[in-house]
């Protein structure tokens, strides 16, 4: 069974495929997706020269959600898609790509840029017991895509303004 676009061969060879709920052009929740990014200034030597280091990492799609859901003051009109994997800072920016499933080879396809990730802040404990006013910021594995088509826009309305300068 073909885990990206659920198709599989059924009895006796006849070719059998689920219907997949699809949150985005040829995604489905649940795919994998895979972001990159350069967490913590990460880098290397080489030839003598410092190189950052680009890390890959999976997650996989989970919902298409309202900006306000997330930002009090965000846009109820744009979306954005959730991701489930763990992130960190320096993937902000980053590119993700996911499968499209509609293909049969299903080629990698950038799908949108990493927006941020969502912290939530965990009494700190001492021996077993919750310390007074104090708390640890813990990574909660949800992860902000702005899609690539709202990219896209928002380049177009920048290059736009700066060929007006």
């Amino acid at each position: 069974m073909c885990r990206r676009c659920n198709a599989h061969p059924g009895p006796r060879g006849k070719s059998r495929q689920r219907t997949p709920y699809h949150i985005l052009d040829n995604f489905v929740f649940g795919q994998e997706a895979y972001f990159l990014g350069f967490p913590y200034g990460l880098y290397t030597s080489f030839a003598n020269q410092k190189q950052a280091v680009a890390l890959i990492k999976q997650g996989y799609i989970s919902a298409s959600i309202s900006c306000r859901a997330i930002y009090p003051d965000g846009s109820q009109d744009e979306a954005l898609t959730l991701l489930d994997g763990l992130n960190n800072p320096g993937f902000s920016g980053g590119p993700v790509v996911a499968p499209d499933v509609s293909v049969p080879s299903h080629p990698l396809k950038l799908i949108g840029v990493i927006s941020g990730y969502r912290n939530e802040n965990m009494p700190l404990r001492v021996n077993g017991q919750a310390a007074a006013n104090a708390s640890v910021a813990t990574n909660t594995g949800i992860i902000f895509v702005v899609p690539i088509q709202r990219v896209v826009e928002i380049l177009k309305t920048y290059l736009d303004i700066e060929e007006r300068k």
